[in-house]
Protein backbone atom coordinates (compact mmCIF):
# COMPACT_ATOMS: atom_id res chain seq x y z
CA UNK A 1 0.00 0.00 0.00
CA UNK A 2 1.67 3.27 -1.09
CA UNK A 3 2.34 5.80 1.61
CA UNK A 4 3.05 9.47 1.05
CA UNK A 5 6.04 11.39 2.33
CA UNK A 6 3.82 12.69 5.11
CA UNK A 7 2.92 9.09 5.94
CA UNK A 8 6.57 8.14 6.34
CA UNK A 9 7.20 11.15 8.55
CA UNK A 10 4.07 10.39 10.55
CA UNK A 11 5.25 6.80 11.08
CA UNK A 12 8.64 8.03 12.35
CA UNK A 13 6.92 10.51 14.66
CA UNK A 14 4.48 7.88 15.93
CA UNK A 15 7.28 5.47 16.81
CA UNK A 16 9.15 8.24 18.58
CA UNK A 17 6.05 9.37 20.52
CA UNK A 18 5.19 5.78 21.42
CA UNK A 19 8.66 5.25 22.87
CA UNK A 20 8.57 8.54 24.80
CA UNK A 21 5.17 7.68 26.24
CA UNK A 22 5.94 4.15 27.39
CA UNK A 23 9.55 4.39 28.54
CA UNK A 24 9.05 6.18 31.87
CA UNK A 25 6.00 4.11 32.69
CA UNK A 26 7.62 0.86 31.68
CA UNK A 27 10.84 1.26 33.59
CA UNK A 28 9.61 3.17 36.63
CA UNK A 29 6.29 1.57 37.52
CA UNK A 30 6.19 -1.99 36.24
CA UNK A 31 8.39 -4.84 37.46
CA UNK A 32 10.17 -6.22 34.41
CA UNK A 33 9.74 -9.82 35.58
CA UNK A 34 5.96 -9.58 35.61
CA UNK A 35 5.30 -7.55 32.50
CA UNK A 36 5.79 -8.75 28.94
CA UNK A 37 4.10 -6.39 26.50
CA UNK A 38 5.35 -2.85 26.54
CA UNK A 39 8.78 -3.58 28.00
CA UNK A 40 9.48 -6.28 25.41
CA UNK A 41 8.48 -3.92 22.60
CA UNK A 42 10.63 -1.15 24.03
CA UNK A 43 13.61 -3.51 24.37
CA UNK A 44 13.11 -4.80 20.83
CA UNK A 45 12.92 -1.29 19.40
CA UNK A 46 16.15 -0.38 21.20
CA UNK A 47 17.84 -3.48 19.81
CA UNK A 48 16.55 -2.80 16.29
CA UNK A 49 17.73 0.81 16.33
CA UNK A 50 21.21 -0.13 17.57
CA UNK A 51 21.64 -3.02 15.12
CA UNK A 52 19.88 -1.67 12.05
CA UNK A 53 22.91 -2.28 9.82
CA UNK A 54 23.06 -5.97 10.76
CA UNK A 55 20.80 -8.82 9.80
CA UNK A 56 18.29 -8.98 12.66
CA UNK A 57 16.58 -12.32 13.17
CA UNK A 58 13.63 -13.21 15.32
CA UNK A 59 15.94 -15.36 17.43
CA UNK A 60 18.18 -12.32 18.03
CA UNK A 61 15.21 -10.30 19.29
CA UNK A 62 13.96 -13.16 21.46
CA UNK A 63 17.39 -13.74 23.01
CA UNK A 64 17.86 -10.04 23.66
CA UNK A 65 14.47 -9.75 25.37
CA UNK A 66 14.78 -13.01 27.28
CA UNK A 67 11.60 -14.43 25.74
CA UNK A 68 10.88 -17.04 23.12
CA UNK A 69 10.26 -16.02 19.53
CA UNK A 70 6.56 -16.82 19.68
CA UNK A 71 6.05 -14.45 22.61
CA UNK A 72 7.88 -11.73 20.70
CA UNK A 73 5.68 -12.21 17.62
CA UNK A 74 2.47 -12.20 19.69
CA UNK A 75 3.56 -9.11 21.59
CA UNK A 76 4.41 -7.22 18.39
CA UNK A 77 1.10 -8.16 16.79
CA UNK A 78 -0.88 -7.20 19.88
CA UNK A 79 0.96 -3.94 20.62
CA UNK A 80 1.89 -2.63 17.16
CA UNK A 81 -0.39 -4.57 14.82
CA UNK A 82 2.51 -5.92 12.77
CA UNK A 83 5.17 -8.60 12.83
CA UNK A 84 8.73 -7.92 13.96
CA UNK A 85 10.02 -8.40 10.39
CA UNK A 86 7.56 -5.91 8.93
CA UNK A 87 8.40 -3.47 11.72
CA UNK A 88 12.13 -3.79 11.02
CA UNK A 89 11.54 -3.13 7.31
CA UNK A 90 9.43 -0.10 8.18
CA UNK A 91 12.16 1.29 10.44
CA UNK A 92 14.77 0.70 7.73
CA UNK A 93 12.67 2.46 5.11
CA UNK A 94 11.94 5.37 7.47
CA UNK A 95 15.63 5.77 8.27
CA UNK A 96 16.48 5.50 4.56
CA UNK A 97 14.02 8.30 3.82
CA UNK A 98 15.73 10.51 6.40
CA UNK A 99 19.18 9.85 4.94
CA UNK A 100 18.02 10.34 1.35
CA UNK A 101 16.51 13.69 2.32
CA UNK A 102 19.94 14.67 3.67
CA UNK A 103 21.46 14.02 0.25
CA UNK A 104 23.13 10.66 0.85
CA UNK A 105 23.53 8.40 -2.23
CA UNK A 106 21.08 5.49 -2.39
CA UNK A 107 23.84 2.85 -2.47
CA UNK A 108 25.37 4.16 0.75
CA UNK A 109 21.95 4.52 2.37
CA UNK A 110 21.19 0.88 1.53
CA UNK A 111 24.29 -0.30 3.42
CA UNK A 112 23.72 2.13 6.27
CA UNK A 113 20.19 0.91 7.03
CA UNK A 114 20.83 -2.80 6.58
CA UNK A 115 19.63 -3.61 3.09
CA UNK A 116 21.77 -6.01 1.09
CA UNK A 117 22.17 -3.66 -1.86
CA UNK A 118 20.62 -0.68 -3.60
CA UNK A 119 18.04 -2.73 -5.52
CA UNK A 120 16.83 -4.26 -2.26
CA UNK A 121 16.41 -0.76 -0.82
CA UNK A 122 14.55 0.47 -3.90
CA UNK A 123 12.17 -2.51 -3.89
CA UNK A 124 11.16 -2.11 -0.24
CA UNK A 125 11.19 1.67 -0.37
CA UNK A 126 8.78 1.64 -3.30
CA UNK A 127 6.58 -0.92 -1.54
CA UNK A 128 6.35 1.16 1.65
CA UNK A 129 6.44 4.72 0.34
CA UNK A 130 4.87 4.23 -3.09
CA UNK A 131 7.65 5.85 -5.06
CA UNK A 132 11.31 5.27 -5.81
CA UNK A 133 13.99 6.88 -3.64
CA UNK A 134 14.99 9.22 -6.47
CA UNK A 135 11.47 10.53 -6.97
CA UNK A 136 11.08 10.82 -3.22
CA UNK A 137 14.15 13.07 -3.06
CA UNK A 138 13.01 15.18 -6.01
CA UNK A 139 9.55 15.63 -4.49
CA UNK A 140 11.16 17.22 -1.46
Amino acid sequence: MPVSRAGVEARCAAISEYRKAISPWCYDHVPRDNFLGICVIDDCIDYIERNLRKKITLDDLANFCGRNKFQVIRTFRKSLGTTPHAFILGVRVSRAAELLRQGEPAAEVACEVGFVDQSHLIRYFKRHVGTTPRRFVYQA
